[in-house]
């Protein structure tokens, strides 16, 4: 199983949902969003087991950074599962998370009473030493991006590995986490929404259509997926059609068509 951190806040759910449909892994039971994060709880279709996957975002300003700890604080208190937090803190560890002398340690300190008191574990960083740097032409490097485990996640998956990922013209680092598993084989090919289904005229009645059948579904998250489920099937059939039609159509106008 492979998790990527390191993109934008507001795209995660998204980002969730696409990856627990695409891989068919683990259930999703429920989602909550705090001011700095969103929290999933999760369960593994294979073996039952029940773990919170956390995405978390502090703001840069020193402003937020105390309300930002003490949220997390609160929601790790009332979390009752093994636990993987992972994204953008905005927190330096030490000065080792930093290429230059300007380093405050006030905050760092703060930030590690709370990941010892949770007996939280570092998850080591593959690929290069820091997560950010800015475009100067003397560029300041620090490493914002992190992920934590708990003890008993680390129990669990005790081959997890994080790897940073080629950051491109971006300031950011994307991180990719490898539970150590064996990889997902995927039984069919990735669902891809096509522009040009837009231009059918009755394109949007088909999706209204479906989406507003009923679906069975203990609460809103299951029948939010299980909508999108249905949706995407009727698509990939609609879609097929269509190309056949387009391509028997081509055969009678074409003598050596298919």
């Amino acid at each position: 199983m492979r998790i990527s951190f390191g993109i934008v806040f507001h795209l995660v759910v998204d980002l969730v949902e696409s990856f627990l449909e695409s891989t068919q892994k683990c259930y999703l039971s429920l989602i909550v969003e705090g001011e700095f994060y969103i929290k999933f709880h999760l369960c593994n279709k294979a073996d039952n087991f029940r773990w919170i996957l956390m995405a978390v975002y502090g703001l840069v300003q020193d402003d937020f950074k105390s309300a930002f700890l003490a949220e997390l604080v609160r929601t790790c208190q009332q979390n009752p599962l093994p636990t993987l937090i992972g994204g953008d803190f905005n927190i330096l560890r030490s000065s080792k998370d930093k290429n230059n002398d300007r380093y405050v340690d006030h905050w760092h300190f703060l930030f590690n009473v709370v990941i010892d008191s949770f007996e939280f574990w570092e998850i080591d960083l593959t690929g290069r030493q820091f997560t950010w740097a800015n475009s100067l032409p003397k560029p300041m490097y620090e490493r914002l991006y992190r992920a934590l485990m708990s003890t008993e996640w680390e129990f669990k998956y005790p081959l997890v590995s994080l790897q940073a990922l080629d950051r491109g013209v971006s300031d950011h680092t994307p991180l990719l986490l490898d539970t150590g598993t064996p990889a997902f084989k995927r039984n069919g090919k990735l669902f891809k929404l096509e522009l040009s289904w837009f231009i059918h005229e009755d394109f949007n009645d088909r999706v209204i259509e479906i989406w507003n059948r009923p679906v069975k579904g203990w609460n809103s998250v299951q029948r939010w997926n299980n909508k999108c489920r249905a949706l995407r099937r009727h698509l990939r059939g609609w879609a097929s059609h269509i190309s056949g039609v387009l391509l028997e159509g081509k055969g009678k106008r074409c003598p050596f068509g298919r």
